[in-house]
């Protein structure tokens, strides 16, 4: 599963914001390119809200769809994209009661 987060300094994580692009686009188009993202592609709108997503202390969490053909959302995304997020609370030892998950 292709996925890009963004991470904060641990005591400042509110939780986590899950994106999900829409039909024909993927994860990178969240964040510019860089040397710790070189397919990345930061189409302007997308950019401007990790940008946010961090300012109110959240991680930005992208996830492409596992359907690289349509590059849409399917009922098989369901289970990597809980796994992924479990993966991200753990990593950075969140608590799904005290840390909120959004999904945008």
């Amino acid at each position: 599963v292709e996925y890009i987060y963004e991470s904060l300094l641990i005591d400042k994580v509110k939780g986590v914001v899950f994106l999900a692009h829409g039909c024909h686009h993927r994860a990178t188009d969240w964040w510019i390119k860089s040397s710790n993202c070189s397919e990345c592609i930061g189409l302007p709108i997308q950019v401007s809200i990790v940008s946010k997503i961090i300012s109110f202390g959240f991680i930005p969490l992208a996830m492409s769809s596992t359907n690289r053909i349509s590059m849409c959302w399917s009922k098989e995304d369901i289970k990597p994209a809980f796994m992924l997020i479990s993966y991200i609370y753990d990593k950075f030892k969140l608590n799904s009661s005290t840390h909120q998950l959004y999904m945008i």
